[in-house]
């Protein structure tokens, strides 16, 4: 990773100006665990271009994992702007249920995952978040049905087929 990081930054030295090559060393300074690091590449990658989505994504997920409550707060606003201004892309609303989910936001979270399942109803990962954020939720019938989906569309994983034999068990089914 030292070398990609080397690379890239003698890249942003020769052209500052690529917002996309501040996302990548901010991302490698993640990998690296250089939180700091990836938050002055992800704030430089704004600066150049502030309507950038992939910075914006990643700075919110940034904030929601190092920024307690005040950057969780902050994550679920940019989710929710990334996921009003391209209504058809999953990837904010399902970012924007973890960020619920994670705050207790039962309801919200599952508004959220609701929204990416209809944005990408053959995302098995999706329609697994939504079954567990419907059980958390306290809807296990809605939970059974929304996690039958996702098995059918990844049925070798044995970890959320556990979960669903939890939930039909639970049910009486």
């Amino acid at each position: 990773h030292d070398g990609a990081r080397a690379a890239i930054g003698e890249a942003l030295q020769r052209e500052p100006h690529v917002a996309d090559d501040w996302v990548h060393l901010g991302n490698l300074c993640l990998v690296a665990g250089d939180p700091r690091g990836a938050a002055t590449a992800y704030r430089a990658a704004l600066a150049v271009d502030p309507a950038y989505r992939p910075a914006l994504s990643a700075w919110a997920a940034l904030r929601d994992r190092t920024g307690g409550a005040a950057g969780r707060a902050e994550a679920a606003a940019l989710f929710e702007r990334l996921a009003r201004d391209d209504p058809y892309d999953a990837e904010p609303f399902l970012a924007l249920g973890h960020v619920r989910a994670q705050a207790g936001e039962a309801a919200a979270a599952v508004a959220a995952f609701r929204l990416a399942a209809l944005a990408a109803p053959f995302r098995a990962d999706i329609r697994q978040a939504f079954s567990y954020a419907l059980a958390a939720a306290g809807e296990g019938a809605a939970a059974l049905n929304e996690g039958e989906a996702a098995l059918a569309l990844a049925p070798a994983d044995r970890a959320f087929r556990r979960h669903l034999l939890t939930l039909a068990w639970q049910s009486g089914g």
